[in-house]
């Protein structure tokens, strides 16, 4: 209904009725005509929405179209008055474990079980999945989630480096209220402000097996004299945890021993228990000796030997300090 045909109504149905004395049925037509009238607005013309710097207004963005004939109704208003809020969206991930301690002693068989896990989240369903090992490929055809493989390992001198890798596909836009249609911006890859675009090789964390040197110490009966009686010692460690160690005494033995792998040596000796006497001096270079790790590669150790006159009355710390 047009304004002037709402007026002429609005006239004729009035223009005698000073005392606004109204029928039931003129009212309910006036009700209608009231309707007709604020619902048949239209565009005269196609319009198109220009805003500047990024602004919107409602749902609108500068560019969008307003084509003739578009009611001004309800649904008009909201689009213009109720801003669009869009949705976010949870990126995919993929996370990589091994049952293996990161850090062993070099020439360690090691029985290792790889556990990749993708998260999808918003983004598509999982597509293929690998494992590599220092970027050698050693395990693919994954197509599911967890994807589990076995690699038996000996522990190099340094790093043995695993990461997986997963390809998905594009996740499903979500809807925009208040008009709850699609949400149209670009998909991207792992961004939260837009749907999610399908990924290839999507890396996961690192997982590392760490191989070190050990060295052998404590009390023994005689002075080591090869590979195995040195890995027979009582006491060892792996040089990353610090290149101090702690020699405990006994009361039985008179000789103590300290095997250093290569590229060590002893630095200070503190008999800790017995007034922190250095003891340095009492701990002899015994030359180098051969020492096999358990896959049998040989190292050349230092040995130090102390020998005492009688054994400890009451056992001692001997605490020894090592480096380059």
């Amino acid at each position: 209904m047009t304004a002037a045909f709402f007026k002429q109504k609005w006239n004729a149905r009035f223009q005698d009725n000073d005392d606004f004395k109204i029928k039931e049925k003129d009212l309910r037509e006036f009700k209608d005509d009231v309707a007709a009238l604020g619902g048949g607005a239209t565009a005269q013309t196609d319009l198109i929405v220009s805003l500047s710097n990024g602004k919107t207004m409602g749902t609108l963005q500068s560019g969008d179209l307003i084509a003739a004939g578009t009611p001004f109704d309800d649904a008009f208003f909201r689009r213009v008055l109720v801003e669009a809020i869009y949705p976010t969206y949870a990126t995919a991930g993929l996370s990589l474990a091994q049952s293996a301690d990161q850090d062993g002693e070099v020439g360690e068989s090691v029985a290792n079980t790889l556990t990749a896990n993708f998260y999808q989240r918003d983004a598509g369903a999982l597509t293929a999945i690998r494992i590599v090992k220092n970027g050698a490929q050693i395990s693919s055809g994954g197509t599911s989630s967890p994807f589990v493989r076995n690699s038996n390992v000996v522990r190099v001198l340094g790093s043995l480096v695993f990461q997986a890798f997963v390809s998905y596909g594009a996740g499903d836009a979500k809807l925009v209220p208040p008009a709850n249609q699609a949400d149209t911006r670009p998909p991207a890859v792992r961004n939260p402000d837009a749907p999610q675009a399908a990924e290839t090789d999507l890396p996961s964390n690192q997982v590392l097996l760490i191989g070190y040197n050990k060295l052998f110490f404590g009390a023994t009966a005689a002075a080591p004299a090869d590979s195995a009686t040195v890995r027979a010692l009582p006491q060892s460690q792996l040089t990353n945890v610090g290149h101090v160690g702690q020699l405990t005494t006994g009361t039985s033995a008179t000789r103590f021993a300290i095997a250093l792998p290569p590229g060590y040596q002893l630095l200070n000796v503190t008999d800790v228990d017995n007034q922190s006497a250095n003891v340095t001096a009492a701990y002899a270079s015994q030359g180098t000796l051969s020492v096999q790790d358990p896959s049998g590669t040989p190292y050349n150790y230092t040995l130090y030997l102390y020998t005492a006159a009688t054994p400890y009355a009451t056992s001692a710390r001997h605490l020894f300090t090592y480096g380059t």
